[in-house]
């Protein structure tokens, strides 16, 4: 396992995962925002934008942001988050290259940070790496509860 650290806390992922980009906050070089890849394709991009954010207005902006990207999304609200967290979430549906693609994108707070999650890979890889999506997840939240 590796880890890296966002706005301040500890995001254990999979050691054969790479980090496709990243983004620091202006001011303080504290990473607030990153992308890592499997090496099967799927991806997980984690952002921490600002506290006071909320996170219904986060969630519609990520999705106002696929609708403009992708043509004949479908978007189903998620029941449970399964997040031991304040969240909510919705799951996108699209095709690219003839491939049913989910994006799954959670906004969460805990302990008074806002941070956003979004999950994507092909349809049948995303079932696979869920668990893993969930356990790097949980980690960010571990790491934030022991702060």
């Amino acid at each position: 396992m590796a880890s890296l650290e966002c706005a301040g806390y500890s995001l254990i992922y999979p050691e054969n995962w790479t980090i496709l980009e990243e983004a620091a906050e202006p001011g303080s070089g504290q990473r607030s925002e990153v992308t890592l890849e499997s090496p099967d394709g799927g991806l997980f991009t984690l952002m921490a934008p600002p506290r006071d954010s909320q996170l219904e207005q986060l969630l519609e902006q990520a999705s106002q942001a696929m609708s403009g990207e992708y043509d004949e999304l479908e978007q189903e609200p998620l029941a449970d988050c399964q997040l031991p967290a304040e969240s909510v979430g919705v799951d996108h549906r699209f095709y690219y290259l003839d491939l049913l693609i989910t994006c799954r994108t959670i906004a969460f707070r805990h302990r008074g940070q806002p941070f956003v999650a979004q999950l994507q890979a092909e349809d049948r890889l995303f079932e696979r790496l869920e668990p893993v999506y969930r356990a790097m997840l949980i980690s960010l939240i571990r790491a934030v509860a022991d702060t």
